[in-house]
C-alpha cells in the first residue's frame, strides 16, 4: 500500500473541524480529500450532503427474497458489514478490503467462464451472468446464520411481550437519491418498532448459540460487539429512523434475554459515514495499475464517548422472571414456549444474528 499524501498542517486540520466528521482516530477528518467524493457529478463533503438529504428509501420486499438479494448485490456494503469496513469487526479493514477485491475477481472469472461456455443467445448469457452474481450471496449461510434466522420470529414475540412495542418486518433501505452514499450502501433492520401506527425506532435481533455476549470482552462496548453498534447506528442513519434501536439478544442455551436501547448519535453516524466512504472509495477507485491502494486506510476508533446505551430488561433471580418496559414479569418458560430446538452452532459462541460473513446472508 502506497504512503498517503503528506499530512495536513495543524492549521488545515483546524479549518476542517467544522465538517462534523471524525478521522480514524476520532478527530476531525481532514485527510479525506473532497476531490475524491464524486456522486452524480457533485463533489461535496459527507457533512454537506448529510445536511440536505432526507430519510432513506424503503424498498418494500420480503427479506431474503430474490428481489431483496438482487437489490443488495447492487451496493458495495450493507449495514452488517459496516463494522468490518472500518476495522470494528473481527479483523482489520485492510484485510476486509482485500477480501472484497478477491471476491470481485473470482466473480468476474466465473462470469467470464459462464459466458464463454454458454450459448450465443443473449437470453442464455444474461441468465448465466445473473445467476453468477446472485449465487455467492445466497449460498453462504452458515449454521450460526441459520440459527439466528430460525430464532428471529420468536425473538420478535419475546420483544413484544416484554416491551409492549410492536415489531414489524421491514424491507431494505437505501440512502436518499441526493445522498453521497446512494447506490453504495444499504440496510435492512430486523424490524421497525411501531406504536399507534408510527415508527418510533428499530430493532435488531441476535441469537448467540452458546453464550451471551460478555461485557468484559475487549471487542465489546457496553456489552455489545462494536461491529453490532456500527450495524445499528448505520441502520438508523440509512433508514432515517434517528431515535433508537433496541438490541435484543436471546441465548436459549443459557436461558437469558437482554434488551439494550442504543440511541442514535448524529456525530457517530457522520463519523462512521466518513470512514465508510473512504473504504468504498478505496475499493472502487483507489487502486492503481499495480493493484496498490492509493487511499490510506486505518482501523477506525469508535467515538464511544457519544454513545447512549441503556438496559431495557431486568431479571429477578429470586422469581426467575424477566421484565421489560411493559412491566409484566414473565418466566423463561412462557417467553420461550415457541423457540425452535437447538440444532446449530459451532462451539465458538458466534453471534447467530440472522447472518454473518462478508457477502453472506447476514442482512443488517
Amino acid at each position: 500500500m502506497d504512503a498517503a499524501a503528506a499530512p495536513p498542517t495543524k492549521k488545515a486540520k483546524e479549518a476542517t473541524t467544522t465538517n462534523a466528521t471524525l478521522d480514524d482516530n476520532g478527530g476531525a477528518d481532514s485527510s479525506l480529500d473532497s476531490s475524491l467524493v464524486d456522486c452524480s457529478q457533485r463533489r461535496r463533503s459527507v457533512a454537506e450532503v448529510e445536511a440536505e438529504t432526507g430519510p432513506g428509501i424503503e424498498h418494500c420486499m420480503k427479506q431474503r427474497s430474490d428481489a431483496w438479494f438482487d437489490l443488495r448485490s447492487t451496493c458495495v456494503l450493507t449495514a452488517s458489514q459496516f463494522g468490518d469496513a472500518v476495522g470494528a469487526g473481527r479483523g482489520r479493514c485492510i484485510h476486509f478490503l482485500q477480501y472484497l477485491r478477491d471476491k470481485r475477481k473470482n466473480m468476474l472469472k466465473r462470469t467470464s467462464s459462464s459466458s464463454s461456455s454458454s450459448s450465443s443467445s443473449s437470453s442464455t448469457s444474461s441468465s448465466a451472468v445473473s445467476s453468477t452474481r446472485q449465487s455467492p450471496v445466497k449460498s453462504v449461510v452458515s449454521k450460526e446464520m441459520q440459527h439466528g434466522i430460525d430464532y428471529e420470529p420468536v425473538i420478535a414475540d419475546m420483544y413484544f411481550l416484554l416491551s409492549g412495542n410492536e415489531p414489524r418486518e421491514c424491507g431494505i433501505f437505501t440512502p436518499a437519491v441526493d445522498d453521497v452514499m446512494h447506490g453504495l450502501i444499504a440496510a435492512s433492520p430486523d424490524a421497525k418498532v411501531v406504536r399507534d401506527g408510527h415508527v418510533i425506532g428499530l430493532a435488531e435481533f441476535k441469537a448467540p448459540f452458546y453464550r451471551m455476549h460478555r461485557p468484559d470482552d475487549p471487542a465489546h462496548c457496553h456489552g455489545i460487539p462494536r461491529s453490532h453498534i456500527c450495524q445499528m447506528m448505520g441502520q438508523m442513519g440509512v433508514a432515517g429512523v434517528r431515535t433508537w434501536c433496541d438490541y435484543v439478544v436471546v441465548c436459549a442455551r443459557e436461558r437469558k434475554i437482554s434488551i439494550k436501547r442504543v440511541h442514535y448519535s448524529h456525530r457517530f453516524w457522520l463519523a462512521l459515514k466518513s470512514a465508510l466512504l473512504r473504504f468504498i472509495l478505496a475499493y472502487k477507485f483507489g487502486v492503481d495499475e499495480d493493484g496498490v491502494s492509493k487511499i490510506k486506510l486505518a482501523d477506525w476508533r469508535l467515538p464511544e464517548e457519544v454513545l447512549h446505551i441503556e438496559e431495557r430488561c431486568t431479571y429477578d433471580a429470586a422469581r426467575g422472571t424477566f421484565a421489560g418496559d411493559r412491566g409484566l414479569p414473565l418466566t423463561w418458560a412462557v417467553l420461550a414456549a415457541e423457540l425452535p430446538p437447538l440444532t446449530h452452532g459451532n462451539g465458538d459462541g458466534d453471534d447467530g444474528g440472522g447472518g454473518g460473513g462478508v457477502g453472506g446472508a447476514r442482512h443488517g
